[in-house]
């Protein structure tokens, strides 16, 4: 696993699924009973494989920015609107320094990647490069037909998850631009830095705020 500092106070880390397999035993240790049931109830098995790996991660980096154990923190990703466990996760812990910080997580074959933001709401998304025409064309057809469409489409997902509601909000109202991009009047700013080259990340920052709290995906 590797950590990046993104911004002066956000930080994330990033791992291969295939490189933590022998830890599933301590990662579900540390699990909630909410997000046992999640991990449990998950048909697939490389999403359930995923949706672990990035609850340890999401643990072991607020643990070490509130100086904590991992076992300490606890992760709640309560939905406001329907009470589901998918809504943006916020972090407990021994301390108020944990509900500071905005998280969120992003996923996908191959990939697990978790961020940090202290008072700021943070989004990250996180693709593969290689896409098939299908999903290519199903890109363009939310994103636009852009020069470089998968790119925009992180972006605009990134977005969205920093805005806390997700993908109830209409991807065509995310207006991107070269270093940013504007919803519904509030502006968020972009950081993407190229930490693997098979995959596109995009990572985008919303106006200062006070402690996180829940909503939509993260």
């Amino acid at each position: 696993m590797s950590t990046l500092q993104l911004d002066t106070d956000s930080w994330m880390r990033w791992a291969e699924p295939a490189a933590l397999v022998g830890g599933e035993t301590r990662a579900i240790r540390l699990l909630s009973a909410d997000e046992r049931s999640r991990y449990a109830t998950t048909l697939s098995a490389s999403a359930r494989e995923r949706f672990l790996w990035g609850r340890l991660l999401l643990r072991e980096l607020v643990a070490e920015q509130i100086g904590s154990r991992p076992a300490e923190v606890t992760i709640d990703a309560r939905c406001t609107d329907c009470g589901g466990p998918h809504g943006r996760p916020v972090a407990t812990g021994p301390s108020d320094d944990a509900r500071a910080l905005w998280l969120s997580v992003s996923a996908c074959a191959g990939m697990v990647l978790v961020a940090t933001s202290r008072g700021r709401p943070i989004g990250i998304d996180v693709e593969p490069c290689a896409v098939s025409t299908g999903q290519l064309q199903a890109i363009r057809q939310v994103a636009g037909d852009t020069e470089h469409p998968l790119r925009h489409w992180t972006r605009i997902e990134a977005v969205l998850k920093a805005d806390g509601r997700g993908l109830r909000v209409d991807p065509r109202q995310v207006r991107v631009h070269t270093h940013g991009a504007e919803l519904e009047g509030t502006l968020y700013r972009f950081a993407e830095p190229d930490f693997d080259p098979r995959f596109v990340l995009s990572s985008a920052f919303g106006p200062a705020s006070g402690p996180a709290a829940g909503a939509g995906p993260g």
